[in-house]
């Protein structure tokens, strides 16, 4: 289900909806009862503060991988250098 939710299918969905409430004389809550519009969903109707956003989460995500990965290495060189350490004490 999440997979099928993107932003151009719920765009494309709502297109048509409203184009159907349009051309019928129905009231909208008849034509458009199970539709919900979140509440942060007006911030991402503009093309540039939408970019910014999707632009703000890939940066977030890229020093969340760069922080695991110093992390990662960082870990590596501690033991390595405690196994020297224990290595090395144990040899004399």
């Amino acid at each position: 289900m999440a997979e099928e939710a993107t932003w151009e299918k719920i765009n494309n969905r709502v297109a048509w909806k409203l184009a159907d409430a349009l051309g019928s004389k129905q009231p909208a809550q008849d034509v458009l009862p199970n539709i919900r519009i979140p509440i942060y969903s007006w911030l991402l109707l503009s093309p540039e503060l939408r970019g910014w956003v999707a632009g703000s989460l890939v940066e977030a995500g890229l020093v969340g991988c760069i922080g695991i990965i110093c992390g990662v290495w960082g870990g590596l060189v501690v033991t390595w250098i405690l196994v020297q350490i224990t290595v090395l004490g144990n040899s004399y």
